[in-house]
C-alpha cells in the first residue's frame, strides 16, 4: 500500500483559514485599541491617525522580519513564526494600563506611540508575519496553484474585512472593551492551532520546500529593478495616505469613533480584495477610468463650504474608494514572481507606513490646514494612471471635461467667496473660452496635469486670499482658523473662529458690541437659557472656544473653563477679547473630565460644550462621566449639555443615561435668528439634567424652548466600556 497524502483541498482550506483568521485578528484589534485609547486622549480624531501609523509601522516591521527569514528554509521560517505567536500569548489579553493618560501639554503623539508599543507591538508584529510566511509555505507545496500564491491574498483581505465589520456590528454593540479583549485572546489561541496544522501539512505535502529562497538564481530580467520598486512604494503610499486623510476629513465633522474608522479601513481592504482577485476586471477598469473624475470632484469639494453633510461624506468615500482601487489594481498588475513575494509585500508595507506617517506626523508640522488629503488626491490626478481601455476618445473627453469642471468650480467659488453674484453669468461664459486654451496640448495627459496644477495653486491660495485669515494653527486636536469678515460698506464686522469646518465662536468688531454673545451662546438660545434661568453663582464650563460664554457672566458670578487644547487657549486669549472684556475667568488646561475629577470645587452649573469640529467625544457623555459631573454640583445644581450636531441625535443617549442614574432631563431647542440689528444667532440644541425634577421646572415654563427629554429609540445607556454610535445616527 502507498502512503496517503493530504488532499489538496484540505491543504488549501487550512492555509486559507489561517490567513483569514490571522487577518481578522490583525484588523479587529485596531479599532479595539483605538476605542480603548479614545477616552484617554480627549476624543481627538487625530488619535486614529497615530494608531494607524503605529500599526502600519508595526506591519512594516513584520514584513521586514518575514523578508529576512527567507534566508531560512520554508519550514524553519514557519517555526520562527509559530514561536513568535507563542511568545505573544504571554502578553494577552491586550489592555491599556489602568489610570494611564497622556500629558495633553506634552508630546501626545510620542506618548501614544510608546504606550502602544508596550501594549500591543509584539502580538501585532507576530500576526503581521502571517501573510508572507503562510503564502511562502503554500508556494513550497505541491498544490497545483502553488506557483502563484497571490490569490491567497484575497482570503487574507476577506479576513481583514470580516474582522473590521464584526467590530462595529457585533463586538462594539454587545461587549465591553474588556470582554472584547478576552474574545480576541481566544481567537489568537485558535489561530495557533490552525498554524500548527499548516506546518504539519507542509511537511507532508512539500515540493522541495526545504531550500531557502535564492534571488541569485534569477536572470537579470526577472529581478525587480529600482523603478519597479519605486512604483510599488508610490502606488501603496497614495491609498494609505488617502485612507487616513479621508478619515480625518470626515471624523472631524461627524465623530471620532470606531464605526467611521472601520468604514474607511474596510473600503481600503475591499480595494485590495478586488485588485488581487482573478475576478473583478470590470470594476478595476471602471476605477482606472473614473478615478480622475471623482478625485477632481473631491478636491473641489474640500475648497467649498459644507452644505449637505451626508452627500459630502458619500462623495469623499466614493472618491477614496475609486482612487485606492485604481492604484491597487496597478499594484496587482506589477506584482513579481512568487520568489519575490516577501520583497513585494515589504515594499507595499513601506509605502503604507510612509503614507500613514506622512499624515500622522509630517503633515501636522507642515500644514496649518488639513491640506494633506486634497494634496494626495491632486498627486493621484497628476500621476494620470491609464490603461489600454482608457486611451483614445473616452480619455480625451474626460480630460477636457475635468478641465472645464475644475475651471468652472473655481470661478464660481470665486464669486461665492467674493460675494459678486452679478459676475456669475460672466464667469460661466468665460469657462469654455478658457477651456479652449488647453486644446493644443498633446498628449491629453498634459491637460490633466495642468488641471492638477490649477487645483494645487487654488488649494493653498483660497484660504489665504479670500477668508482674510487672521490666524491659522494646528494641534493634536485639530485645525483652528480665525478670520475677519465685513460687509461691503464696512458697517458690520465680525471675527470668526472655526475648528475644522464648524464655528466655535463669533465676536463683533463694531464699537460697543464686543461683549455681545453670538452663535449658539447668544441670549435667548437654549444653551444660554440654561445659564440665565438658573442664575448660578459658580459655573464650570468644559470647552473654551473663543470664550463667548464668559460674557453671559453677571456681577458676583465666578466662571472656571476647562480646555484640552493649548492652541485653543492661546487663540481665545490673543485673538478674541471675551475673556478679558467680561472679567478674566479661571482656565485649566487638560481634559475636562479628568481635570474636573481633580477639582475640589463645587458648582451651581456645569456646562459641557466639548467639540472636535462638529463631533462630540463619546467619553464625555457616558454614565461614568455624568456621575462625575453630578458629584461636582451643589444641591439644586444643573448640568447642561450643548448637543447641536449635523449627524447625530444625542437627546436619546443622554436621556437613557439620565434614566439609569435616576436624574431629571429636559431638551431645549431654538431656531436660527438674524434680526434687523444684524445679530448672529445659530440654531441650538441643548439638554439640562438635575437630581430633582423641581430644579428644572422653571425651564419647562418656557414650552417654546424646553420639553421633557425623550428616548424613543430605547437606546441603551452608554458607559466607558460600551457605546453604540450607530444608535445615535440622525
Amino acid at each position: 500500500m502507498t502512503q496517503s497524502t493530504p488532499r489538496p483541498q484540505l491543504l488549501l482550506l487550512t492555509f486559507a483559514m489561517a490567513l483569514l483568521l490571522s487577518a481578522a485578528l490583525l484588523f479587529n484589534i485596531q479599532p479595539m485599541i483605538g476605542k480603548m485609547l479614545l477616552p484617554r486622549v480627549g476624543g481627538s480624531p487625530y488619535a486614529w491617525n497615530i494608531v494607524m501609523a503605529f500599526f502600519q509601522l508595526a506591519l512594516l516591521s513584520g514584513y521586514l522580519i518575514a523578508h529576512l527569514l527567507t534566508r531560512l528554509t520554508a519550514i524553519q521560517h514557519g517555526l520562527v513564526y509559530f514561536g513568535a505567536l507563542a511568545i505573544s500569548c504571554l502578553l494577552l489579553p491586550v489592555q491599556l494600563p489602568e489610570g494611564w493618560h497622556p500629558d495633553t501639554a506634552g508630546h501626545m503623539s510620542l506618548t501614544i506611540l510608546y504606550m502602544l508599543a508596550m501594549v500591543v507591538a509584539v502580538p501585532f508584529i507576530s500576526l503581521s508575519l502571517s501573510a508572507p510566511t503562510l503564502q511562502r509555505l503554500f508556494a513550497g507545496s505541491n498544490h497545483d496553484r502553488a506557483n502563484d500564491p497571490y490569490f491567497l491574498y484575497v482570503a487574507s483581505n476577506f479576513g481583514s474585512f470580516a474582522g473590521l465589520l464584526l467590530y462595529p456590528f457585533l463586538f462594539e454593540p454587545l461587549w465591553s472593551t474588556g470582554m472584547q479583549a478576552q474574545i480576541w485572546q481566544y481567537g489568537f489561541y485558535i489561530l495557533m492551532v490552525i498554524v500548527a496544522t499548516c506546518l504539519l501539512l507542509h511537511r507532508r505535502h512539500a515540493n522541495m520546500a526545504q531550500a531557502p529562497v535564492a534571488a541569485s538564481t534569477d536572470t537579470p530580467s526577472e529581478r525587480p529593478d529600482w523603478p519597479l520598486r519605486a512604483q510599488w512604494l508610490l502606488f501603496a503610499f497614495i491609498p494609505s495616505s488617502l485612507s487616513l486623510g479621508v478619515t480625518t476629513f470626515i471624523t472631524s465633522d461627524v465623530t471620532s469613533a470606531p464605526m467611521l474608522w472601520v468604514l474607511t479601513l474596510a473600503l481600503y481592504l475591499i480595494t485590495f480584495m478586488i485588485a488581487f482577485t482573478q475576478r473583478g476586471e470590470s470594476l478595476r477598469r471602471w476605477a482606472i477610468r473614473w478615478h480622475l473624475w471623482l478625485a477632481t470632484a473631491a478636491v473641489v469639494n474640500t475648497m467649498l463650504p459644507i452644505i449637505l453633510p451626508w452627500p459630502v461624506v458619500i462623495l469623499n468615500l466614493l472618491a477614496f474608494f475609486t482612487v485606492a482601487l485604481a492604484f491597487h489594481s496597478r499594484l496587482a498588475q506589477l506584482r513579481p514572481d512568487a520568489r519575490h513575494l516577501t520583497e513585494f509585500y515589504l515594499w507595499l508595507s513601506i509605502g503604507g507606513a510612509l503614507g500613514g506617517s506622512f499624515n500622522a506626523f509630517i503633515a501636522p508640522l507642515l500644514f496649518s490646514h488639513l491640506f494633506e488629503y486634497p494634496l494626495i488626491l491632486i498627486l493621484a490626478i497628476a500621476l494620470h494612471l491609464r490603461n489600454a481601455d482608457t486611451i483614445g476618445k473616452p480619455q480625451k473627453i474626460m480630460a477636457v471635461t475635468i478641465w472645464i469642471f475644475t475651471l468652472g468650480s473655481l470661478l464660481l467659488l470665486n464669486d461665492y467667496l467674493a460675494g459678486n453674484q452679478r459676475d456669475d453669468l460672466h464667469n460661466i461664459l468665460l469657462i469654455p473660452l478658457l477651456a479652449t486654451l488647453m486644446l493644443p496640448f498633446r498628449p491629453y495627459k498634459h491637460m490633466i496635469r495642468a488641471c492638477s496644477i490649477v487645483m494645487l495653486v487654488a488649494l493653498f491660495a483660497i484660504p489665504l486670499y479670500y477668508f482674510n485669515v487672521v490666524f491659522a494653527g494646528r494641534s493634536f486636536f485639530g485645525v483652528i482658523i480665525v478670520s475677519d469678515f465685513q460687509t461691503d460698506d464696512g458697517s458690520f464686522k465680525y471675527r470668526l473662529l472655526q475648528h475644522g469646518t464648524t464655528t466655535h465662536g463669533v465676536q463683533y468688531l463694531m464699537p460697543g458690541r464686543s461683549r455681545d454673545t453670538t452663535t449658539y451662546y447668544a441670549r435667548g438660545t437654549a444653551l444660554a437659557d440654561i445659564w440665565t434661568t438658573r442664575n448660578p453663582q459658580s459655573i464650570a464650563v468644559m470647552g473654551l472656544g473663543s470664550g463667548t460664554l464668559n460674557c453671559l457672566k453677571q456681577p458676583g458670578q465666578n466662571v472656571h473653563f476647562f480646555e484640552i487644547d493649548p492652541l485653543m487657549v492661546k487663540v481665545a486669549n490673543e485673538k478674541f477679547t471675551f475673556l478679558r472684556d467680561c472679567g478674566q475667568p479661571a482656565v485649566t488646561l487638560g481634559d475636562g473630565r479628568l481635570e474636573l475629577a481633580k477639582d475640589t470645587s463645587r458648582y451651581d452649573l456645569i456646562i459641557v460644550d466639548v467639540f472636535s469640529s462638529d463631533a462630540i467625544p463619546t467619553h464625555i457623555i457616558t454614565k461614568e462621566a455624568i456621575t462625575l459631573y453630578m458629584s461636582k454640583l451643589n444641591p439644586g445644581g444643573v448640568l447642561g449639555f450643548h448637543i447641536s450636531n449635523r449627524f447625530f441625535n444625542l437627546e436619546p443617549v443622554l436621556a437613557a443615561v439620565a434614566k439609569e442614574l435616576g436624574l431629571a432631563a429636559i431638551y431645549g431647542s431654538t431656531e436660527e435668528n438674524e434680526s434687523s440689528s444684524r445679530k448672529i444667532i445659530y440654531q441650538t440644541q441643548a439638554m439640562a439634567l438635575a437630581a430633582a425634577p423641581a430644579t428644572l421646572s422653571p425651564y419647562l415654563q418656557k414650552p417654546g424652548i424646553w420639553r421633557t427629554a425623550q428616548n424613543p429609540r430605547n437606546i441603551k445607556a452608554w458607559t466607558d466600556d460600551y457605546f453604540n454610535i450607530l444608535s445615535a445616527l440622525n
